[in-house]
């Protein structure tokens, strides 16, 4: 028999559908996870003093990229399949668990062979684990969300998120450095993420797994679009440290700390409302309707995009930045930029998210876009970087993104018969 959660994400409109108070409580978790977090790194870079901190943000810069390897577009591909899949939900739930659970031991062993290698990091690879375990946690709780528990999430953010201000507070007490505080970290994460992956694995005993290869497939698709942002990020970080500018690492990671916490809201308010989403897209006839449409913004974006890029950028480094002393340019005008150019990430990741859930093709079509842009974005970025330090970083965010931009306009004006197949779609056989 299925559960009642099941049985609520079966039922047309019933778990899909989430009331406005619920989307207030659960992007009030992310918000505190996130608030917990910036707090944390803000005390600790006062306490530890910025060399000391500027290791600690390095490392975890450079691990970014494993938050979205550790789930790979699983949380993705169940928010869009298990709605489509009816009764099927749990053999997608458990595939997904499968291939998660492989992630997570394939990334522990690469992050155990580079600690025993001559020359091994040990505040890397925790760094490197805390990345997996937080990748994790968003896939289990977007996992009990599609199964109807959206309690589920906001406590699990609301626990880690006393755990981390309860053991920065012991960290400083206790006069402990960066790697005590991310085995901490981790330790809080791994209690968490088996907290969740207890009831999720009992719900889908006795259901056999869902079509392996067909999923893997799909969650690559997926994938692609969290993990180019978080090589992005990698990639910068690793940047700075190359050309001498290690030092701007500790102002840039408070940066994205704090920034994201606008944009991590909206991408969870995507993901909240992506049963739904992916129910509302599945058919040729929306497909039709959201193609121009998604043109017509892309063609603004491209163009308007980059113009606006150029003068937030002259803007920062010039007149805005030359009123105050160096090292407050260092640490404010990265956030400065970041916020000025949040329409721009806002916008791309709209449509890149619109074309991932109308279906097979225009979901390759936004997947291999996201890729190319950064290959093309991020050949310039080492220089860019070097010249304009932290600025510079956000530059390079805001330069894959328009690129994107411009290779999914270029790439949505072929004919619509080729973009979309509409035999795809139906409810019991799954799509991307």
């Amino acid at each position: 028999m299925m559960s009642r959660a099941t049985e609520r994400a079966t039922e047309p409109g019933g778990a899909h559908h989430v009331p406005a108070r619920t989307v207030l409580t659960l992007l009030g978790g992310r918000f505190g996870f996130r608030g917990a977090l910036l707090l944390a790194n803000a005390v600790l870079a006062g306490v530890w003093g910025s060399a000391e901190y500027a290791a600690c943000a390095a490392a975890l810069g450079a691990s970014t990229v494993l938050i979205s390897l550790a789930a790979v577009g699983l949380e993705k591909t169940a928010l869009t399949l298990v709605p489509r899949a009816g009764e099927r939900g749990p053999e997608v739930i458990r595939t997904v668990l499968t291939l998660a659970g492989a992630l997570a031991v394939i990334c522990a062993v690469v992050i155990g062979v580079r600690q025993v290698v001559p020359g091994g990091d040990a505040l890397a690879a925790a760094a490197g684990m805390y990345s997996v375990l937080l990748g994790q946690n968003q896939l289990l709780v977007g996992l009990h969300r599609a199964r109807g528990n959206v309690a589920a999430d906001y406590r699990a953010y609301a626990a880690t998120s006393v755990w981390v201000l309860a053991w920065c507070a012991a960290v400083v007490i206790g006069g402990a450095g960066p790697l005590a505080w991310l085995l901490g970290l981790c330790l809080g994460l791994a209690a968490a993420d088996a907290v969740l992956a207890w009831p999720l694995l009992r719900s889908v005993r006795g259901h056999p797994g869902a079509r392996l290869g067909h999923h893997v497939a799909t969650a690559g698709w997926m994938a692609v679009g969290d993990l180019v942002p978080g090589i992005t990020l990698s990639l910068i970080f690793i940047a700075l440290s190359m050309t001498g500018r290690r030092q701007d690492s500790g102002a840039l990671y408070l940066t994205i700390t704090a920034a994201t916490l606008v944009m991590a809201a909206f991408a969870y308010l995507l993901r909240i409302l992506q049963p739904r989403v992916s129910l509302a897209l599945a058919g040729e006839q929306a497909w039709d309707s959201l193609r121009p449409r998604a043109r017509r913004w892309l063609a603004r974006c491209s163009l308007g995009g980059s113009v606006w890029t150029v003068v937030v950028v002259a803007l920062v480094v010039g007149p805005v930045t030359g009123m105050v002393s160096d090292q407050d340019a260092a640490r404010f005008g990265p956030f400065l930029a970041f916020c000025l150019l949040v329409p721009i990430f806002v916008l791309v990741a709209t449509v890149n998210y619109a074309l991932e859930n109308s279906g097979p093709r225009p979901l390759r079509l936004a997947a291999t876009t996201s890729a190319a842009a950064l290959l093309i974005a991020v050949a310039p970025s080492a220089v860019i970087i070097d010249r304009l330090g932290g600025v510079g970083a956000i530059a390079v965010l805001a330069t894959v993104e328009i690129t994107h931009a411009a290779l999914m306009y270029l790439a949505l004006a072929e004919r619509t018969a080729t973009a979309r197949d509409p035999s795809t779609v139906s409810a019991g056989k799954d799509l991307p």
